[in-house]
């Protein structure tokens, strides 16, 4: 599958501004928080999808990871416009992949 389109844009509730990989694209890609405290990583799509897609999202990195596996865990909402990523408080640069499509 090859997967085309822009850059998502990548908000986070902290002050900081995550990052992601310059191939990233709405459908799949890497985005990697702050270190300012934060608990919530957006990927808002650079097309909005005509239904709500349905994403998987898994830890990257060991910061990740150990969120994902503290006692509230981690969980993803999508949007026909947006991906979020919700976790506890963190000031760690953590790491996500996500793949999402849309169902009709």
């Amino acid at each position: 599958m090859v997967t085309k389109g822009a850059v998502p844009v990548y908000t986070e509730s902290g002050a900081g501004v995550p990052t992601g990989t310059a191939t990233n694209t709405s459908t799949a890609g890497f985005i990697t928080s702050s270190t300012t405290s934060h608990t919530t990583v957006i990927a808002t799509f650079d097309v909005a999808y005509s239904n709500t897609p349905i994403c998987i999202v898994t830890p990257a990195n060991a910061a990740a990871a150990a969120l994902a596996g503290n006692a509230t865990g981690y969980f993803a909402l999508a949007s026909t416009t947006a991906l979020t990523i919700t976790t506890s408080a963190s000031t760690s640069a953590d790491a996500w992949s996500y793949f999402c499509i849309e169902a009709e």
